[in-house]
Order: C-alpha cells, then structure tokens, then sequence
C-alpha cells in the first residue's frame, strides 16, 4: 500500500494491494473481482492487471475474469487512485462474487 504509513495528503498516488486467497477445496476456473472505491476522495489511474471494465460514474472496477486459481495459491491486484480531496476514512472495498470451482 502507497502511502507506506497509510495516510495520503491531496495529489499523492494512493496504492491498494488486493490479495486473493483459494482457502478452498477446489481449483477456481472463474475469478471475478469487484472494486468498488470512494469517489470523493479517489479518482483511479491505473491497475495491474489492468480491469476489463472502469464504470468511473459508478466508482467501480471490474475484472471479469482473473484466471485459474489453484486451491491454496493466491493472486494479487494492484489498484492506483489520485488523492483528491482530504477524507477522514477512504473507503476501498473490494471482493470476489461469482466464482466457479471445478
């Protein structure tokens, strides 16, 4: 996470690691994720993987499908947004609906 102390001023670069675990009993053959963020304070920039769909007036980023995910392996989504105003509590919620398993 950018900041490293986790408090952002106004123009900084904010950067959100989301980790996805299979804690499951079976391999993933769909991984959807969902990133829905604060739009009074974040404007997004960048991710890596880079989402399928940016729904900017809905605040909310979609990867449609992450790839194979092996029982116990997991995989990382890294989420850039602008600062854009001073919040006391930035919101960034993110979470995976819809999964297949084999």
């Amino acid at each position: 996470m950018l900041p490293v102390d986790g408090t952002a001023v106004v123009s900084d670069t904010v950067r959100f690691q989301i980790v996805i675990a299979n804690a499951g009993g079976a391999d993933i053959s769909l991984l959807p994720l969902t990133d829905v963020y604060d739009s009074n304070c974040f404007t997004y920039i960048t991710a890596n993987p880079l989402p399928d769909n940016v729904m900017a007036e809905q605040h909310t980023l979609l990867w449609y499908d992450l790839g194979r995910l092996d029982v116990g392996a997991t995989r990382s989504v890294t989420v850039d947004f602008h600062a854009d105003a001073p919040c006391e509590d930035a919101l960034n919620r993110a979470g995976v609906n819809g999964a297949r398993d084999e």
